[in-house]
């Protein structure tokens, strides 16, 4: 008898020896897990159709992808909460480099590659999580950014003669980020609910992620030495435009979240620099045990 047979004929007899129970799923347990894959099906369309209109500067339809219930966004560590906190975050933030337009602008690109979803939908099926990777091309060969609108971040800055901060040509970035977004089934469909995102690594198009800092461009000032920009990066525990809370900043979030809690690490590169982890919201899938650490 060849192995191929041997082999054949032992799995035939362990699933003889198994029960009918073990053998066959039951009809309700079929019907569970074709509804889990549908609903994670669901969920991963609603996440890449977020990117494609983010893409496009579709900031009303990207708020309109979120429950009316408990709806949040988490910006780095800034929280907006409500619809009219999201409304503050997109026209407060992106919107700037649109100069206020809601639809795709000539001379942008601000396109966003989602990727490496894990979706973990909860036995009820009404509500999941899902995290992800993206990548974020910015450029703009126009290089203005709307006068009075910090550019920390996202272009070179200079400042004139009357400490007026100016745009100084061209934008070009490349970020990673991670994702963790909460979802909730409201009115039969799949809804955005806790909307999560950390910038962990920014750089320049021609000089990559470790090329920082650079004397006066990133948020760094001209005098800018080699170490400086890890000093502030351990330091800063502020989102990294919003300084002050709404109302009081009519575009700034409601609350202000420890860097501790979150893992994300305010400035740009300061998640790979303190070794920081954004917590998973799944489970180890061989051990079904929660991934914790605590971050340094």
């Amino acid at each position: 008898m060849s192995l191929r047979l041997a082999l054949h004929g032992s799995l035939a007899m362990i699933l003889l020896t198994l029960p009918a129970q073990a053998r066959q799923p039951s009809a309700d347990m079929t019907e569970r897990r074709i509804k889990a894959l549908l609903d994670g099906n669901e969920i991963e369309r609603l996440y890449s159709i977020y990117g494609y209109q983010q893409d496009k500067s579709l900031f009303v339809e990207n708020i309109d992808l979120f429950a009316d219930k408990g709806a949040a966004a988490v910006f780095q560590n800034a929280e907006y909460r409500g619809k009219d906190g999201l409304a503050r975050f997109w026209f407060g933030h992106w919107a700037h480099l649109t100069h206020n337009a809601f639809v795709p602008v000539d001379g942008l690109m601000n396109d966003h590659l989602l990727f490496q979803p894990v979706v973990t939908v909860s036995p009820d099926g009404n509500s999941a999580r899902l995290r992800g990777h993206g990548r974020g091309y910015i450029t703009s060969y126009q290089g203005k950014i709307r006068e009075g609108q910090s550019t920390d971040g996202f272009t070179d800055k200079v400042v004139n003669a009357d400490g007026v901060q100016q745009s100084a040509g061209p934008l070009g970035l490349v970020q990673d980020y991670i994702y963790e977004h909460r979802f909730v089934k409201e009115d039969g469909a799949w809804k955005l609910q806790r909307w999560t995102l950390c910038i962990y690594t920014t750089g320049k198009y021609g000089r990559g992620y470790a090329d920082l800092p650079i004397p006066g461009t990133m948020g760094n000032g001209a005098d800018a030495r080699h170490g400086d920009r890890r000093a502030i990066d351990m330091e800063n525990e502020r989102p990294e435009r919003p300084h002050t809370l709404y109302p009081e900043n009519p575009v700034g979030p409601d609350k202000v979240l420890s860097s501790e809690e979150t893992g994300c690490f305010i400035a740009k590169n300061q998640v790979m620099a303190r070794s920081a982890v954004v917590p998973f919201s799944f489970v180890n899938p061989v051990t079904g045990k929660a991934v914790t650490w605590r971050n340094r």
